[in-house]
């Protein structure tokens, strides 16, 4: 008689993650932004929960907007470098009334304004179509995985 045998496949966390920086040519509303994207491409860009983050100011949060590709079986997750909303963690007994704390998740990077994670077992940038007129080429960033930034992206997954 035979027996099954089980597999457990593990996820390796020690390998680096690659992930893609997008910078756009011109400032845009993320709506004007995900309408070019979703023209030219043939996935759709959807809004999904948002990635927050803690920082020495309090919580954080920055939008993030997913697509799938069927022919490719690939998941596109881009998520803002800039937050759009920030709750303090200490009140405001500042004298500026109108201080408002904008964060970016790659800190060194303030000219990034998105970073694109592509799930598949090679992450392919070259998938997604991006309007030459609205981005920048992608540039490849490789996530160690001693990097708190990393271990953010595991768990918001």
């Amino acid at each position: 008689m035979l027996k099954a045998k089980t597999f457990l496949l593990e996820d390796d966390d020690d390998e680096p993650m690659l992930i893609g920086l997008i910078r756009l040519v011109r400032k845009l509303p993320l709506h004007e932004i995900f309408f070019e994207l979703n023209k030219h491409n043939p996935f759709v860009f959807r809004r999904a929960k948002d990635f927050i983050t803690t920082s020495f100011a309090g919580e954080t949060a920055h939008a993030v907007f997913k697509a799938y590709d069927e022919s490719s079986d690939t998941d596109f997750t881009m998520i803002s470098n800039l937050s759009f909303e920030t709750s303090l963690s200490a009140p405001a007994d500042n004298l500026f009334g109108s201080y408002t704390v904008v964060s970016h998740i790659l800190r060194a990077h303030h000219d990034v304004d998105f970073l694109l994670i592509v799930k598949d077992s090679i992450p392919d940038f070259s998938l997604i179509l991006l309007p030459d007129n609205l981005c920048f080429q992608i540039q490849p960033y490789r996530l160690d995985p001693d990097l708190e930034l990393y271990k953010q992206i595991l768990y918001y997954e």
